[in-house]
């Protein structure tokens, strides 16, 4: 089935396109509530200098061993005493302060049975925990740098779902639509961020601290486990038949993103050629369940929604810099919260984004993770935005890719945008969003945070941005970064004038990241332009007012602004002209001359700000343009206007040079109008449509891609 995508850029306050932010997409299993029922609320601007707190201690490596074998065998349910499990781990840590007396380590739903100091057994008892944290104290206390080892026997002892998850085989599950569906196995998964792995393992439970990992499952015989790395080795125990699959993996990695997985999975491999070097082969592995692996059994289709894996894999090593891991692969599971997650080097998705191509933005997303948040990794919860900013953002750069078009991944970016000024209840910055609140106010994590690295590339330059970005991954690969990190990094590297459009951008990445990042809010515009004839020319008078008001909130966005003018001479359009104006004022007026009087204006025609638009007044036809709105929709060409006036519609559709292609009238009654905008497809390219209806005009610009 042939996918079209249509880029439609709004001059006026636009539709919310409800679209649920891939990384966090909730199944039926749970329900979102809704967020501050009595009003707006406003999280002040945030601070850059939040320090960054770290335990005197680095861990250097962590070696983990679960048995499963009692949690994959419940069935029908799960009671508590199989919600349980046994554990070693064996912590490797290095002081990097003075000699250590004691350290502290996070230990959640575990019960600590017996502790190792350098494989010597330590008889004394230990003190009581505060809260999640464990003293472990060091009887002979070790020199500065010197390595030890800590071995935790334990037993996890959790009531519930955290940290550690556990379904019984036979658990009802909603499947789509209402249709209830079965789980065909037993099934438990970790799922750390951001701080539960200390519910199923001690660690230092911080994104800020990498070590390298090796983790082994032993499981009931017929099920399959998968984790980080690579798979070393499975060991059968005849006395059970049961398997225990060793795991390693020899790039650092922060406790959030370590995994552990097991099922009755079905499993498959692909293949990934480096484009640096097509003779090194990189594995791609597949869990699923047997009956959703092709579409045959059912109606979920792993293969299906795995068709583009590798070629994701190709476009984003291009752009991005080769793909940084030994491995990749995707485990799915239901339940599961959100859609999918980026363990490194298995990303856990849920099962809903095998039922259609819907998802597959949410499978390029936690791809791109690789490279923006387990490449490179937030230091601290607050520069989480560096994470899921970079992954949001990734989505349009694969449509971009997958379609061969620089405006291929305007759609994804403009409904990010709608979708986040749509979020009225809470304003916040950014940086320093609360632990708990980072996954609810997920329009600014994800949808805000992609508009940062959209709006770097756009404005300072793809031609500067892109590879000062690989420049960046390749300085901090394997390590944990904060946001002034970020910060000076780009700060030293972008220098402030566009290339793309040639129009200077004096702002610095400083004050960028001050305005977008540090504070809340975003500009919304009041736009207003007059005409007057000069001759063959025409004077234009462009106001802007930027209205935004709030606790937090920038009184003035300095940013560039384009404006697309257009000329409709009867039915044809005969004249275009992009202007760009540097908007460092709350009120700038600016005149320009045009060589055709404009019948029609569209503020940011190529999605490049993130803004909102109040209202367009015009001296020309003396209306104000407001709320006529168009929508498009995938696999064909159709359109949704909606806010119309009683009477005749009329729709044209034009190519850049300003030949019609299309041309339709109804009569409309409801205020709505749905319907084909053309009878033959569309080849792809750059197009405008032209609505009109009862004296007022709006053009829309448009980009087909299939």
């Amino acid at each position: 089935m042939k996918m079209f995508y249509v880029i439609l850029i709004v001059a006026f306050n636009s539709f919310l396109l409800l679209k649920s932010q891939q990384s966090a997409v909730f199944v039926p299993e749970v329900s979102q509530k809704p967020f501050c029922k009595h009003g707006i609320e406003h999280l002040l601007a945030s601070s850059p200098d939040i320090p960054l707190v770290k335990r005197p201690y680095d861990v250097l490596s962590m070696n983990i061993f679960m048995d499963w074998r009692t949690p994959l065998s419940a069935v029908d349910s799960v009671p508590n005493n199989k919600r349980t499990f046994k554990g070693i781990t064996s912590l490797t840590v290095s002081n990097n302060a003075t000699m250590l007396s004691s350290i502290v380590v996070d230990i959640g739903s575990l019960r600590i049975d017996s502790l190792f100091i350098n494989n010597v057994y330590q008889s004394q008892s230990l003190p009581p925990k505060v809260g999640q944290e464990q003293t472990i104290p060091i009887p002979n206390p070790f020199q500065v740098n010197q390595p030890y080892t800590l071995r935790f026997h334990y037993t996890f002892v959790g009531t519930s779902n955290q940290g550690f998850f556990v379904y019984q085989k036979n658990r009802s599950v909603n499947m789509d639509q209402g249709v209830i569906d079965t789980l065909p196995a037993a099934l438990c998964y970790t799922m750390s961020e951001p701080i539960f792995a200390r519910d199923w393992t001690p660690c230092n439970d911080a994104p800020y601290d990498k070590f390298k990992s090796s983790i082994s499952i032993r499981v009931p015989e017929g099920n399959l486990a998968t984790s980080n790395g690579n798979q070393d080795s499975t060991l059968t125990h005849l006395e059970d038949n049961s398997l225990t699959f060793f795991y390693s993996d020899t790039t650092p990695i922060p406790t959030y993103l370590m995994v552990a997985v097991a099922s009755k999975f079905a499993y498959w491999t692909d293949t990934y050629s480096r484009v640096t070097d097509t003779t090194i082969k990189v594995p791609v592995h597949y869990y699923a369940w047997e009956r959703d692996v092709d579409g045959t059994q059912g109606r979920y289709n792993a293969k299906n929604a795995y068709k583009y894996m590798v070629k994701m894999m190709e476009d984003y090593s291009t752009i991005l810099g080769e793909y940084p891991f030994n491995s990749y692969g995707m485990a799915v599971i239901q339940p599961f919260f959100y859609g999918g997650m980026e363990h490194q080097t298995m990303t856990t998705i849920n099962r809903a984004w095998l039922l259609q191509d819907f998802y597959e933005g949410g499978i390029a997303h936690e791809l791109m993770h690789h490279w923006t948040g387990d490449l490179v990794s937030c230091a601290t919860w607050n520069d989480l935005w560096l994470n899921e900013g970079g992954a949001s953002w990734g989505e349009s750069l694969w449509e971009e890719a997958k379609s061969g078009n620089p405006f291929g991944g305007n759609t994804v970016m403009d409904d990010a945008r709608r979708y986040y000024v749509s979020k009225k209840q809470v304003v916040a910055p950014i940086y320093g969003i609360p632990v708990d609140k980072l996954f609810q106010y997920t329009w600014i994590t994800y949808s805000k945070a992609s508009w940062i690295y959209h709006m770097m590339a756009r404005h300072y330059g793809k031609e500067i941005f892109f590879p000062a970005l690989q420049k960046y991954f390749q300085k901090y690969s394997y390590q944990s970064v904060t946001t002034e990190e970020f910060k000076n990094f780009f700060q030293n590297e972008l220098t402030p004038n566009n290339v793309t459009t040639g129009v200077p951008y004096p702002i610095s990445v400083n004050e960028f990241m001050d305005q977008w990042v540090y504070n809340a809010g975003h500009p919304t515009y009041d736009v207003n332009y007059k005409t007057i004839p000069k001759g063959t020319d025409t004077e234009v008078t462009v106001t802007l007012r930027q209205t935004q008001q709030g606790s937090g909130i920038n009184n003035i966005f300095k940013a560039p602004v384009q404006i697309l003018f257009s000329r409709l001479v009867g039915a044809e359009v005969t004249d275009t002209a992009v202007v760009t104006i540097y908007n460092e004022y709350r009120t700038q007026v600016e005149k320009f001359t045009l060589s055709f009087e404009p019948t029609n204006i569209l503020f940011d025609p190529y999605v490049s700000l993130l803004h909102e638009v109040n209202e367009i007044t015009t001296s020309i036809s003396e209306v104000t343009q407001k709320n006529l709105q168009m929508e498009a929709f995938f696999d064909q060409n159709t359109l949704n206007i909606s806010n119309i006036t009683e009477g005749t519609l009329s729709i044209e559709i034009y190519t850049v040079n300003g030949e019609r292609v299309s041309k339709y009238s109804s009569n409309v009654f409801n205020g709505n109008f749905t319907g084909t905008i053309t009878n033959q497809p569309l080849s792809n390219g750059y197009y405008l449509v032209v609505a009109r209806n009862n004296g007022v005009t709006t053009s829309i610009p448009m980009v087909m891609t299939k």
